[in-house]
């Protein structure tokens, strides 16, 4: 019997290992390789790669319902894409993905390649020119798609049918489509088309009708995000995008620029809308569209609404988001066939966003911008509006430092290639209160969050500390209720600084004005100097004490100000002059210092199992039946970290089972009773995490406690168990035994020990 498990063990690996080698190959293209693409295509199997070498493949491929990668040798090198040409020779589509590639195990990927001279002649069914996607879901990313053409819709790239599409980091350019979406058409007809449109530059498209660079058809959820979308041309209307027909679209962080509606009307007849939306334009019921933090600039419109018209009872939002002509470059139709509704946010600008240059979208700074033409940051002599201007809530944390916390408007908001913040002053931050519940204190830091290359030694620092909100009554800057509070720290204090000091050694000075405030001072000695450059992100500047009444709070905001007559920044003093450097606070009035309630927790027990064997003292000398309890916290609630406690709620059943220590504190081990104690059955375990500050959680888990040699569960050990653990000695197949289940001396698997254990079970014997 031990051959045949051996055995079998042995055919699984081999065919799993044929199974990854089948499915995992590499094929090349080029001098030693396949000749073309489409043969390398037509060799793969789903998970395949396709490495194309450098060279001009006159081709039209066709992915052919594989799931593979087809790239080039290198697509983050722009030379090696402009290199690597598949070159349609205007006998057709480029490149075909149009069934069902991408849906099952394996992407579905087209990378690093130049996709020109596509060219599709007829107008029905649609069909782009260079990418032609339907009913697949594939990745397409770093390539240059430019110069195809279509009779129908998607010069550059077509997207039909239910597809899940991401379409990112491309250059998308000079293409043309007789129908809609020059550069880009989706459309879910049926079915419904998910898009992902993300960094690409997207410029010098035209359509005969809507949507000169991109367009957003029928039936599309998408998220347009980072891209420029530039220069492009809509005879009819959307000049840069069009929306219209059931979509959603999430248009967050583009520069929409230079392009233009033509308000040419193709079949002769008055059409209303045409000419309308030069950046943007959104139409028919269903449609809505949500702006954020972009740029539109420089856009036109023959009849009307240069940056953005909304016509057929569309919807649109715009928020943080810098418009020339502000609201009054929205065209709004009226008395059409539907209300539209324009939603003008907060945040919107309408100023000057000082590009780079032509062509170029960085916006300027003195504090540095990324010149791609040099392949280096430069510094300009102005600055650009729209630097520290996007939406607060969106992520910010691509951008390099210094960054001023806040995501930039435009195509390279939260991108490496984010312009930077002047660097004219230190950046500080407000730390996480702590709290004391011995000693019934509340404090927190001032950090260092960047010096922005700032040099000199700082001999002096000012701030005022000033509690607000609905609980701020529960602390005080009473000096006589923390200046006996014992510590460690309170060696490196000079004195009387009894609520704050200096990661510097400086001297302080602390005066309370009233109840909520704390001024933290410093007028030093030039021996107690300290270089601001040697101050690494992260030190504490200074450190905020306030006496606590010990209730659990909920709402408390700081404010941070000058101390010392410097409105509305802290400073810093310098070594030998008069200079007071003002420093900012990232987050100043908008920290809740404590939020300290109720923690969210939920509770899982390893591999879903919620019972344990009794146990008996030999079997818990090797560590005894027993479940992996864990708590995990999805909301500390203000709290710094929770206890856990769990116990048997009384009287939930008959069941006994011991709770001991995990291996961390959100970790519980559960263990059976003695089996000399009859203790089996049902339960139901307690578990709850205490906050540190204030608040608790209870999750009720219901656990069972199963009589030793109970394999398949249902009371007690009988020959059915004894049926089960043969199965299992002998490599049967036991599906819905749990493995736990026939270790039941616990020494790590089952083995002949466990069947001797149980035959003594089923006959009465003692068990030891």
């Amino acid at each position: 019997m031990r051959l045949s498990i051996v055995r079998v063990g042995l055919c699984l690996a081999t065919v799993a290992l044929c199974a990854a080698v089948a499915h995992s190959a590499t094929l090349s293209v080029g001098p030693g390789g396949y000749p073309t693409i489409q043969a390398a295509i037509n060799a793969a199997g789903d998970g395949d790669t396709i490495v194309v070498a450098v060279g001009t493949y006159n081709e039209c491929i066709d992915f052919s319902g594989k799931s593979v990668t087809v790239r080039s040798t290198n697509p983050g090198d722009a030379a090696v894409v402009a290199a690597t040409i598949i070159n349609g020779s205007a006998a057709g589509t480029c490149v075909t993905i149009a069934n069902g590639e991408g849906q099952g195990a394996y992407p579905a990927v087209l990378e690093g390649f130049t996709v020109t001279n596509g060219a599709y002649a007829a107008v029905s069914p649609s069909r782009g020119g260079g990418i032609h996607v339907a009913n697949a879901s594939p990745v397409i990313r770093f390539n240059v798609i430019a110069l195809n053409q279509t009779a129908a819709d998607g010069g550059g790239i077509s997207v039909v049918g239910a597809s899940t599409v991401e379409i990112s980091n491309n250059t998308i350019s000079s293409n043309t489509a007789q129908g809609w979406g020059g550069g880009v058409f989706v459309c879910g007809e049926d079915g419904l088309a998910t898009i992902v449109l993300s960094g690409n530059r997207v410029s010098g498209n035209e359509a005969a009708w809507d949507g000169g660079g991109i367009c957003l058809f029928e039936s599309v959820a998408a998220d347009v995000r980072n891209n420029v979308v530039d220069e492009n041309i809509a005879d009819e209307v959307g000049g840069g995008l069009f929306v219209g027909h059931a979509v959603d679209a999430q248009v967050v962080n583009n520069t929409v620029a230079a392009n233009e509606a033509r308000g040419v009307d193709l079949e002769g007849g008055t059409v209303p809308r045409v000419g309308h939306g030069g950046g943007l334009a959104c139409f028919q019921t269903g449609s809505g569209v949500a702006v954020d933090s972009c740029i539109f600039w420089a856009n036109t419109a023959a009849d009307g609404g240069n940056q953005m018209s909304l016509e057929a009872g569309a919807t649109l939002s715009v928020a943080y988001s810098d418009v020339q002509g502000g609201q009054a470059g929205v065209f709004l139709e009226t008395g059409g066939t539907g209300t539209v509704t324009l939603t003008w946010g907060a945040g919107n600008i309408d100023v000057l966003p000082l590009f780079a240059s032509a062509g170029d979208y960085h916006l300027q700074s003195i504090g540095g911008r990324y010149d791609p033409s040099v392949g280096a940051w430069v510094s300009d002599a102005a600055t650009s509006p729209c630097l520290d201007a996007g939406n607060p809530a969106l992520a910010y944390a691509m951008e390099p430092i210094p960054n001023g916390h806040v995501v930039n408007q435009g195509a390279y908001g939260n991108t490496a290639e984010a312009s930077k913040t002047p660097a004219d002053q230190p950046f500080l931050t407000i730390g996480a209160a702590q709290f004391d519940t011995e000693n019934e204190l509340m404090y927190f830091d001032l950090l260092m969050e960047n010096t922005n290359g700032l040099t000199g030694s700082v001999i002096g620092f000012g701030a005022r500390a000033t509690l607000s909100g609905a609980d701020a009554g529960h602390f005080t800057a009473d000096p006589y209720q923390v200046q006996g509070w014992p510590g460690p720290d309170l060696a490196d204090w000079w004195s009387p600084a009894v609520y704050a000091w200096s990661e510097f050694g400086l001297g302080v000075t602390s005066i309370s004005s009233d109840p909520a405030t704390l001024a933290y001072g410093h007028n030093g000695y030039v021996s107690d100097a300290v270089s601001l450059s040697s101050v690494v992100p992260g030190a504490i500047v200074a450190r905020f004490y306030y006496a606590w009444d010990g209730v659990a709070v909920s709402e408390v905001f700081v404010n941070i100000e000058s101390y010392g007559g410097y409105d509305p920044e802290p400073a810093f003093d310098f070594v030998g002059t008069s200079i007071a450097l003002p420093a900012t606070v990232l987050n100043d009035g908008a920290n809740i210092i404590a939020a300290a309630g109720d923690p969210v927790i939920s509770v899982a027990t390893e591999d879903g199992l919620d019972w344990v064997y009794q146990n008996t003292p030999a079997i818990l000398v090797n560590n005894g039946h027993k479940v992996k309890l864990t708590v995990t916290v999805s909301d500390l609630n203000g709290n710094a970290s929770v206890t856990v406690a769990v116990s048997k709620v009384v009287g939930s059943g008959p069941g006994e089972v011991d709770v001991l220590p995990g291996s961390t504190e959100l970790e519980k081990l559960i263990y059976g009773s003695d089996r000399s104690l009859a203790a089996f059955g049902g339960l139901t375990l307690s578990v709850v995490a205490t906050g540190d500050v204030a608040g608790s959680a209870e999750v009720l888990v219901p656990f069972t406690c199963r009589k030793l040699g109970d394999i398949d569960g249902n009371g007690g050990a009988e020959p059915t168990d004894m049926s089960a653990l043969v199965n299992r000695l002998n490599g049967m197949d036991t599906t819905g035994f749990h493995a736990h289940a026939f270790d039941l001396d616990t020494n790590g698997g089952a083995e002949p020990g466990d069947m001797a254990l149980l035959v003594n079970i089923l006959n009465g014997m003692p068990v030891p």
